[in-house]
């Protein structure tokens, strides 16, 4: 049992500065105070190229920061006859995290794409702690991300577009332990949508994760986390459009389908970390929703 209050302040500021007609730089930075916690100054800098015909670079650097919520820092669970289960850690510090990203980009009439770098490091980063009993959080090592985001879209037609993203990233702690947080290494979606006379919206969605990794610590008692395909796709009927008749202007009808290859995912379960892994999505399903405003 614990009131669950946290009191906090910030102020930020954040000022743009031409340096040429095509060059523009950023400097900013966040102060903020927790109560009990202590405070913090997050810095954020950056420097922008972008040419005439609106293609051009960012070179980014930013800090952040979490203080300890309360359930992590005052949560009790009792178990009946046998005591606490679970508790709270008071002396948890804020996380923090330095970042530092390069992309490139262009947004033409009938396309866009970006593409970014980008290196974040986490420290003090709060973590339920598995191996005590009671369970509790617990600061865990620095961790260091390196990554790559592509993500672009094209317009084949007035009508047939297509998008795309990519990412991959790998992460280590100063420990050693490589792919600590258990996400995947490779992600990849595909899209498609068409409209037809500016009216009825067809899409499809599919995004592919490459293996997510197990949590070792935890007791293996479900199907390991593999790679999976999750396909939706989405039906858009606007009612005005199709009729002609006034007074449907917000009316629309709405199929969606998720989980289409009706495939099984599971994933690591990581709130507690108590069994290896739990089921996240439900399997292929079916919405239909009629939308009408008066």
């Amino acid at each position: 049992n614990f009131d669950g209050t946290l009191q906090s302040a910030s102020l930020f500021a954040q000022f743009e500065v031409p340096l040429t007609p095509h060059w523009v730089s950023h400097i900013g930075g966040q102060i903020n105070k927790v109560k009990d916690g202590g405070e913090d100054f997050s810095p954020r800098l950056g420097v922008i190229y972008n040419s005439d015909n609106n293609r051009g670079v960012k070179l980014l650097y930013n800090e952040a920061f979490r203080s300890p919520k309360a359930v992590e820092t005052q949560l009790i669970i009792l178990i009946e006859g046998l005591g606490p289960a679970f508790v709270g850690n008071p002396s948890l510090q804020s996380e923090t995290v330095k970042t530092l990203e390069l992309q490139w980009f262009s947004y033409q009439p009938s396309y866009h794409y970006t593409a970014t770098l980008y290196a974040s490091r986490y420290s003090n980063r709060i973590e339920v702690d598995p191996t005590v009993f009671p369970g509790t959080f617990a600061q865990q090592d620095t961790l260091d991300i390196f990554g790559l985001e592509l993500e672009g879209r094209i317009s084949l037609t007035d009508n047939l577009g297509l998008d795309a993203y990519y990412t991959h990233q790998e992460n280590k702690t100063d420990g050693g332990e490589k792919d600590s947080t258990l996400a995947p290494n490779n992600t990849l979606g595909l899209g498609i949508s068409y409209q037809f006379n500016n009216a009825v919206l067809v899409s499809a969605f599919n995004q592919y994760d490459s293996s997510i990794h197990e949590n070792k610590a935890a007791v293996i008692n479900n199907p390991p986390p593999s790679s999976y395909n999750q396909l939706n796709a989405n039906l858009y009927i606007p009612i005005k459009q199709l009729t002609g008749r006034a007074g449907l202007e917000d009316a629309s009808i709405t199929l969606y389908a998720n989980n289409l290859l009706d495939e099984k995912i599971w994933q690591p379960e990581l709130v507690l970390s108590q069994f290896n892994s739990t089921q996240v999505y439900a399997q292929r399903s079916i919405f239909l929703g009629l939308q009408l405003n008066w």
